[in-house]
């Protein structure tokens, strides 16, 4: 038998910028990895579009911690589409 695991944050209460959050961490133990599969899309189902939003922002903060003061790069490109 397989065992798989699932660990996930929750985040709570806004502390004091937008990267810093309070976050109760927990473990779940599948049968099977298709059955934590499951489990993690169910999850991810149910966080709000802004909880799913900050989580991104979160992961980006961890790898690029000035990603926020840099912006983006503006690009542009014009592209032909072919008609037929």
């Amino acid at each position: 038998m397989a065992a798989a695991f699932s660990c996930r944050s929750k985040s709570s209460k806004r502390l004091f910028a937008a990267y810093n959050w309070a976050t109760e961490k927990t473990v779940q133990i599948f049968a099977s990895f298709e059955e934590a599969d499951e489990a993690d899309a169910r999850w991810d189902a149910s966080r709000s579009a802004a909880e799913r939003l900050q989580i991104l922002i979160e992961l980006r903060h961890r790898r690029h911690p000035d990603a926020a003061e840099q912006g983006l790069e503006r690009v542009s490109r014009v592209t032909e589409l072919e008609r037929g």
